[in-house]
Order: C-alpha cells, then sequence, then structure tokens
C-alpha cells in the first residue's frame, strides 16, 4: 500500500519553492516466497515523552522549560519547530514527535542540497545520524551529492530506499569549493541538524548552505 503525503519540511536554510514530498509506507508480496509471505515494513516505535524528556535535559540548560535560540545550538535538528518564532518546550517536542508516530510512517523520501555560498557541492558525503535519545528507535541514513549538489537519502543496506522520521544530526564530509576537506563543524563536530517527519523539513529536502 502506498500513502500518498504532502511532507512540508526542517531546514537549515530557507527554502524559495515547494514540493510534493511521497511518503512510501509499502507492503510488497514476495513471488516465489513459500506460503506467500508477506514483507511488511513497520514504523519505528516512538515513544514521545521520553525522547521530549530526554531533549529537554540535554538543551535546557538553563531549566527555565524552554530551549533558547543559543540552547538550540546543541539540538540544530529542533531549528524547524521554532519557524516563525516560536517556543521550543517539551510540550513542543512531544507533540510533534506524536504526530509523527501516529502518521505510522516507515520509510519516507527525504532529499538534500548542499551548497557553498550559493554553489553546488559535487561529492560531499552526507549522513544524517540520530539524535543520542533517538538511536534506538532510528537509523542513519546516508548519499552522496552529484554535480548540482543534491541527492537523495537512504538507510544503507535497506531494502528500501528512504529513511525514518526522526530527529538527525547532520554530517559533511568531503571537499569544499577551495578544495580543501570541511572543517570539523560540519562533520566529527557538527552544528547541523534536521528533523525529519511531522510536516518537516519544509519542501522534502534539507537545504543547506556552508559559510
Amino acid at each position: 500500500m502506498i500513502n500518498p503525503r504532502r511532507f512540508k519540511a526542517v531546514q537549515v536554510r530557507p527554502v524559495q519553492r515547494s514540493f510534493v514530498l511521497v511518503i512510501v509506507c509499502t507492503v510488497l508480496a514476495s513471488p516465489g516466497c513459500g506460503g506467500g509471505q508477506t514483507k511488511r515494513l513497520v514504523p519505528p516505535s516512538l515513544d514521545p515523552a521520553v525522547i521530549a524528556a530526554a531533549v529537554m535535559e540535554k538543551a535546557d540548560t538553563d531549566n527555565n522549560g524552554t530551549i533558547s535560540p543559543t540552547e538550540m545550538n546543541s539540538v540544530p535538528c529542533l531549528v524547524g519547530l521554532a519557524a516563525g518564532g516560536a517556543a521550543v518546550n517539551r510540550e513542543t517536542v512531544q507533540q510533534w514527535l506524536e504526530r509523527v508516530r501516529d502518521a505510522k510512517i516507515a520509510i519516507t523520501s527525504l532529499g538534500a542540497s548542499v551548497t557553498q555560498n550559493g554553489k553546488p557541492l559535487k561529492d560531499i558525503t552526507i549522513k544524517i545520524i540520530p539524535e543520542a535519545m533517538m538511536a534506538n528507535f532510528i537509523k542513519p541514513a546516508e548519499g552522496k551529492t552529484d554535480i548540482n549538489g543534491s541527492s537523495m537519502l537512504s538507510i544503507p543496506g535497506g531494502e528500501f530506499s528512504g529513511v525514518h522520521c526522526g530527529l538527525y544530526k547532520i554530517e559533511l564530509t568531503g571537499n569544499g569549493s577551495d578544495g580543501k576537506p570541511l572543517p570539523e563543524k560540519y562533520n566529527s563536530a557538527t552544528t547541523l541538524g534536521t528533523a525529519v517527519g511531522g510536516m518537516l523539513p519544509e519542501s522534502g529536502i534539507v537545504q543547506i548552505d556552508l559559510k
């Protein structure tokens, strides 16, 4: 079964246009398998309350119940939840996670675009890595940019193309426009992140413009 869904999305920089993102939740019959067995994609079993509490423990360093723009640096995956100046707190995070869980999406399409000062970067390996509080629920995914700086991301070794919905860090490896390796702030000490699912990222494409 294919479940089309409009997926507005998280962005690392403003997106100028929107696309329809098809989210796939598939049940496949495997021809030739004994007994006509069915192979089913199962959505990750998220625990919104536990994950939201862990997010606040990590990010809310002044314990005022709200994640400030400065505190957001430790959880850049939440930037999309703050769109329009909305406050991000435990309730905000938990409600977003509940929407993701209730959508029951097993695998979703996710694109990425990497530019530097507006110019496409090719041969950049993009990895999205679950935030620590999500690591027990979802898997990492990756892709490599083409000449246009674009890539579709997938879980390595997965039977189906796509990614899990959740909260991720983003790591980029490869050379910048100056031919030198990208600095640690984009990989081993990354300051990049994205949320996937629950209307994020807007456009279904993670837009990353390096400065």
